[in-house]
Parts: C-alpha cells; sequence; structure tokens
C-alpha cells in the first residue's frame, strides 16, 4: 500500500514522511536497505489454537468464547477479565455498531462505521478474514509488504492465557499455546523468533514450563506483567528467584509484553479509548521493571535480559532518574543495598521497545540507551505501524548517526535475540 491507495482521511497521516534524504541506506523495498527487524509482532492463531495445542479437553467449555445474550448482542468472555462487547450496541451507548459489510460479517471484533479502508486491512490481517494468503504464509508477505526483514512473535490470542487466577488453567493455556507455536515457526526460526509464554502463579508449572521450551529450542520467553495470583503479590518477592534462576540459566531474553497485567480495557465513556491503551495495558510494564531494577534480581542473576514490549521508551529516562534519586537519598532505608544504582542494572540487562516514540528516542540518545532500544511494528494491530512501518521509521531516526540506525532497527535485535543480520531475508523466502 502507498499513497496512491485511499487509506482515509484520518489514517493519511501515516504515510506522511521525509523519506531517507542523506541516509546511506534505506528501510524501504529498495536494494541497498537496512537489516529491519521488529521486535514486536504477533502471530494469528486459529480460533481453535489451544485445541491443536493438546488442552486437555476439560478446559475447553472455559476456554475464551462468544456469548450472545437475549438482545443479541455478542461478547468475548475470558476468564479473569470483564465481558467484552464485541457485537451489538451498549444500551448507553451508540459507538459500536454490527459491522454488515458481507466479507467482515463474521468478525468477533468492535466495528464502527468511523473505520476507514487501512483501518480495516488491519483487521483483515490480524482476524485472518478474506485473507488471501493462510497463516504463517500471509505473515511472510505482509512483512516483505512493509519492508521488514524478520519479527519476534508474540501470541495474539494466547495472551489471553495470562487473565485468569486459576494457575493450573492458565498453565494448561499456555502450554498449549507453545505447542501451537513451535509446531509452526519451528522450521523458520531464521526470520521469526517465537517467545514462549510463561505463567508464573504456579512456579513448579512455570519452571517445568521453561525448561521443556528451552529443550524444544524457543529463542526466549514472555512472563505477565503481574503474577496472577489473589493475594497481592509483585516479582520482588524471595519466591521468584526460582523463576529467575530458571530463565537465567537458559541464557535467553525475557520478554514482558502490554495488556498482561490485569483488563486492559477496564476504561469506558470518553476517553476511554485511549485511556485502555496508555494507561490501562501500556503502562503495566513500568511496575514490573522497576520492580526487578530495585530488588535486586539482576544483581543476583547478572545474566538475565529482560525487555518491556510495546510500553515505548519515553518513560524510561524519567524512571531510571527518579530511581536513582531515592536510590541515594532514602539510602538509610532502601533494601537490598545494590552494588549500583537502579539505572546501571537497566544499562547492562534490560531493553525496550518502541514503535513512534520521538521524545523517547530523543531522551534515549541523549543519555546514551540506544543499545538498549529496538524497534517494533506490533503488526497487525491497530496502534502499530503496519503496512506503512518504512514512513513511521524515516519519521522518527532522521536525527541519528548511521551505526545508531543500524543499532534500532536491526543489531541490537540480532544482539538480544540471535537473528543473523547477514541473511537476505526480504523478498527471498521460500513460501511455506
Amino acid at each position: 500500500m502507498d499513497g496512491s491507495v485511499d487509506v482515509g482521511p484520518v489514517n493519511s497521516r501515516r504515510l506522511a514522511a521525509p523519506g531517507r534524504v542523506d541516509w546511506s541506506r534505506s528501510v524501504r523495498r529498495d536494494a541497498n536497505r537496512y537489516f529491519v527487524v521488529t521486535a514486536d509482532s504477533h502471530a494469528n492463531e486459529p480460533l481453535d489454537v489451544y485445541q491443536q495445542g493438546g488442552i486437555d479437553p476439560a478446559y475447553v467449555p472455559r476456554l475464551p468464547h462468544m456469548e450472545r445474550d437475549d438482545e443479541g448482542r455478542e461478547w468475548l468472555v475470558i476468564e479473569g477479565w470483564k465481558p467484552q462487547l464485541v457485537k451489538g450496541r451498549r444500551k448507553d451507548s451508540d459507538y459500536f455498531e454490527n459491522w454488515e459489510k458481507e466479507d467482515l460479517a463474521s468478525v468477533g471484533q468492535s466495528w464502527s462505521e468511523l473505520m476507514e479502508p487501512d483501518d480495516l486491512d488491519r483487521m483483515r490481517a490480524s482476524t485472518g478474514v478474506n485473507c488471501d494468503r493462510p497463516g504463517l504464509e500471509r505473515m511472510h508477505a505482509d512483512m516483505d509488504r512493509d519492508g521488514v526483514d524478520a519479527a519476534v512473535v508474540f501470541p495474539g490470542r494466547g495472551l489471553l492465557a495470562f487473565a485468569t487466577f486459576d494457575a493450573a488453567f492458565a498453565h494448561a493455556m499456555t502450554r498449549a499455546c507453545n505447542t501451537w507455536t513451535w509446531s509452526v515457526y519451528r522450521e523458520h526460526l531464521d526470520r521469526f523468533k517465537p517467545m514462549a509464554m510463561i505463567q508464573t502463579s504456579d512456579l513448579d508449572l512455570a519452571v517445568a514450563e521453561i525448561e521443556r521450551c528451552a529443550a524444544l529450542g524457543f529463542p526466549g520467553f514472555n512472563i505477565p506483567a503481574i503474577p496472577w495470583v489473589k493475594e497481592s503479590a509483585r516479582y520482588n518477592d524471595p519466591r521468584y528467584d526460582r523463576l529467575w534462576a530458571a530463565l537465567e540459566a537458559t541464557g535467553r531474553p525475557v520478554c514482558i509484553h502490554v495488556a498482561t497485567g490485569k483488563d486492559p480495557r477496564g476504561a469506558s465513556g470518553n476517553g476511554g479509548a485511549i485511556l485502555n491503551f496508555v494507561i490501562g495495558a501500556g503502562s503495566q510494564v513500568v511496575e514490573p521493571m522497576a520492580t526487578l531494577l530495585v530488588a535486586g534480581v539482576f544483581e543476583r542473576h547478572p545474566r538475565l535480559k529482560v525487555g518491556t514490549i510495546e510500553g515505548g521508551i519515553g518513560w524510561i529516562p524519567w524512571l531510571l532518574e527518579s530511581m536513582d534519586d531515592i536510590f541515594y537519598k532514602h539510602h538509610m532505608w532502601v533494601r537490598p543495598k545494590l552494588k549500583a544504582p537502579p539505572s546501571e542494572y537497566w544499562r547492562s540487562n534490560c531493553f525496550a521497545t518502541f514503535q513512534e516514540d520521538h521524545a523517547g528516542l530523543a531522551m534515549m540518545r541523549r543519555l546514551s540507551l540506544l543499545a538498549n532500544c529496538v524497534w517494533g511494528s506490533d503488526y497487525p494491530h491497530m496502534e502499530g505501524s503496519w503496512p506503512h512501518s518504512s514512513e513511521a521509521l524515516e519519521r522518527q531516526l532522521g536525527e541519528l548517526t548511521e551505526a545508531e540506525r543500524e543499532q534500532v532497527l536491526g543489531l541490537n535485535a540480532c544482539r538480544i535475540f540471535g537473528f543473523n543480520p547477514e541473511r537476505n531475508l526480504f523478498g527471498s523466502r521460500q513460501a511455506p
């Protein structure tokens, strides 16, 4: 898709870009291009992903599913979350409409007549409706279209497995999701690095799944932003040292993706669409990162690498400065007594992804933290940059040097996740 295609008046801003100007290489579909990795991309799992992954049939009635009420409205029911209206009208609002277009009538999503062609394109990619190529083949084609060489892959529907307080159920779902994921991506690890889902409510089950997935060959792991237990718990609890030790032993990165800390759709009414992401989902990664940094986790587990996904980077300079400031000013109360201020552990052990974060990039560059930043398209979600990632990157990276641009576009992701920048993956793969 390019500027000649009608994307709609609101989405036309996605096409605004200065071009490569004086860059030595390009982020577009050119021969002389950067090695571009998205460190935040999502699989489009089938509706029965858990069943295909071999989940115990006794759990099937409790899996995320659709329910229709007496008024014909359809709700997405997820154990641990509030039911979410996806078709029909709320009694107190006329915003959500049942989208009656023939080719999209079966999609279980909140449709609005305000959606533009570009929005519908992302919906098709994320739901699989009317896709001209199925599954992984579609993902290959969409990455080629977006000018992306390789991707770190997180679940889509599979992230719902973290919502329940029942640890055994969460484990059954994450294990099934991992089994399905490995069956799809295991032969394509040069281009895709799937992250294994690990619930953290039951540590015996968690450690067993870490060891199973590491033995299979998963390139990394994804844990929820908070332990999903009924009693209040944070990752600074000493019991979680077992978790960090098991993850550290694999030598592979650990990710904390947004929208895994609580119901990310908790706000309603005026401003809810923005609050739900910025406050309800995106900010969830701040707490676990701060917790790990001040609790001495990286001092006890120096080879552990942890990154926040889809939360942006603009908050990181504030967090590091604030923690260091209190580390010294409250020195009489701070426990444990770390050998270095919290910011030093972020520099040595942590990373974060950004989508479009101009202010964050400027500050991270000023503080010499770009080596810890990796770009992510969030394919194919609405808040992501697909299929206009080239324009989004050109808008943001013009102030960087060539070496810095190389870092955040791909080399940092190669170092963290194990991609090979020498491979010419863009547009040259064989369809699976």
